[in-house]
């Protein structure tokens, strides 16, 4: 990584002792400036609550706000620091451990809740059943539920630490009454590769492991020293391939008539795409992008075999949507 022009260090440090460590961090002073402003206010607030004598409180406020830069400067992400982070309208505890939440999946939420919406509950007492794998903190579930608030969502993941706190954001957004029926949300541990009978589900959603490890060791310091690996890097033999079959395979058993799935490339998406496109029942597969339900360039991505299929919105490609025949939306 390149050494940070001397000016830059000069100007940040004359605007603050403490910006030239977190500079060194996001080499972008606006972006350091932000963060130091963030965990001023972290730092304040703890205070506050740990003293109402003003002198102490202010000594306590500077040695804690010391540490967290401290923290900061390691790479440590600041969503662990700060301790929550905001997704799609709604503020996600985080913890190490846990991957993070990325507002990607929020985007993607809200294209996927606003295809489903008008199909909540469709049919006398039918309801909506959305099964989210590889859940992790519970931000692709949270959010459906947040949107979609008459379906009934279950998430499933294989670390109990990801479960827990999912289960403990479900209880935040519960007491914060951002959830309208908390009981419809449930969170169970559970192996992808185990899964037994979950009976009959009509969304299927997966935001499964899918970097490989050359790309993973490339990364930045944040994810690779702080971020888990087993939640990025497929264990599978044959990577994000072997996972993703395994999410199509566990659709087909619950019946699903929607599936989307969260990719890490262009070429990722193509190769998923050019495989389901060509399985018996799949009535339409998209691409989506960041954005999907903004306009964006028109195209149609050559997923081989003379197929094609429509990639929608506008940003980097995210996910791959499939319906298949009899599916909800």
């Amino acid at each position: 990584m390149p050494r940070l022009p001397p000016h830059l260090l000069h100007r940040a440090c004359s605007l603050s002792p403490h910006l030239p460590s977190l500079l060194r961090v996001t080499r972008n002073l606006s972006e350091a400036q932000n963060e130091l402003r963030w965990l001023t206010e972290a730092a304040a607030s703890s205070s506050r609550q740990d003293s109402l004598q003003s002198q102490r409180s202010a000594r306590s406020s500077r040695t804690r706000l010391e540490r967290l830069i401290h923290r900061r400067a390691a790479h440590e992400p600041l969503q662990y620091i700060l301790g929550t982070t905001e997704v799609g309208g709604l503020e996600f505890e985080c913890r190490k451990g846990v991957l993070i939440p990325r507002w990607e999946t929020a985007s993607l939420a809200d294209a996927l809740a606003r295809r489903l919406r008008s199909h909540e509950g469709q049919g006398e007492g039918k309801e909506l059943r959305v099964l989210d794998l590889c859940s992790g903190a519970g931000t692709l579930a949270l959010l459906l539920a947040h949107y979609l608030p008459a379906a009934r969502v279950l998430g499933v993941d294989i670390s109990p630490s990801a479960i827990t706190l999912a289960r403990t954001n479900l209880r935040r957004f519960q007491s914060k009454g951002e959830l309208k029926d908390a009981s419809r949300v449930e969170f169970r541990l559970g192996d992808l590769f185990k899964i037994g009978d979950l009976g009959r589900w009509d969304v299927l959603t997966a935001n499964p492991p899918y970097v490989p490890v050359e790309e993973w060791r490339r990364l930045g310091r944040s994810v690779r020293a702080w971020e888990p690996k087993g939640a990025l890097v497929p264990e599978d033999p044959d990577g994000w391939r072997g996972v993703n079959r395994r999410v199509w395979e566990v659709g087909r058993m619950v019946r699903v008539g929607v599936v989307l799935v969260e990719v890490g490339s262009r070429e990722m998406a193509r190769a998923l795409a050019g495989e389901w496109i060509g399985v018996e029942g799949v009535e339409s597969v998209e691409v989506w992008r960041d954005w999907p339900e903004e306009e964006g360039d028109e195209e149609r991505m050559d997923v081989g075999g003379g197929r094609e299929v429509r990639v929608r919105g506008r940003g980097q490609v995210r996910g791959v949507f499939v319906r298949r025949k009899g599916g909800v939306v």
